[in-house]
């Protein structure tokens, strides 16, 4: 408990409803002791909270979205051990796509947006807010499921990368070697 509760708040989300994080973890305990999946777990759980916590004042949730292609090669190269979650990713990845996300977040915030979020698959946020965390630690990452329904998401910038697939496929190709 305490390991999610400090993966929360390191993140900026609010505790404040200690019974539905305490529900999550109830629910999903039983199938893993990862803190990181059951932080997961209650991410979703707090999706009401989330979305009031990115909301701007006009209503809607200004998100950052990754590339389709983009976002399905870091699906790909999703990589859980024990307790982690990280994309396996080389340098010549890393350092374009935080590149990337740190001009596409620059752009945004040059507009005059109050709140933005990179809006991402739940299976690349956690590998993703880790790659980014020494380098754009303000920029919260969130999942699709992690925003309530209903809400207005309005895409305002696009983080690409070109020839990503290729450098990914080529990294795990030299991992099974």
């Amino acid at each position: 408990l305490q390991r999610v509760l400090q993966n929360l708040l390191k993140e900026g989300v609010s505790i404040r409803d200690l019974p539905l994080i305490l529900e999550a973890m109830g629910e999903h305990g039983g199938r893993t002791k990862s803190a990181s999946l059951l932080t997961e777990f209650a991410r979703k759980s707090l999706a009401r909270a989330i979305t009031a916590q990115q909301m701007s004042q006009d209503g809607n949730l200004y998100v950052i979205t990754l590339e389709p292609g983009l976002e399905h090669t870091l699906i790909n190269a999703v990589n859980q051990t024990g307790d982690t979650i990280q994309l396996a990713i080389g340098p010549e990845v890393a350092g374009p796509l935080r590149q990337q996300v740190s001009e596409a977040w620059q752009a945004v915030m040059e507009k005059g947006t109050e709140r933005v979020a990179l809006l991402c698959d739940a299976r690349v946020r956690p590998g993703l807010k880790e790659l980014l965390s020494r380098s754009i630690h303000q920029l919260p990452v969130v999942a699709y499921d992690e925003f309530a329904p209903g809400v207005n998401i309005e895409p305002i910038e696009t983080v690409t990368l070109p020839n990503t697939a290729e450098a990914v496929d080529n990294l795990m190709q030299m991992q099974t070697v």
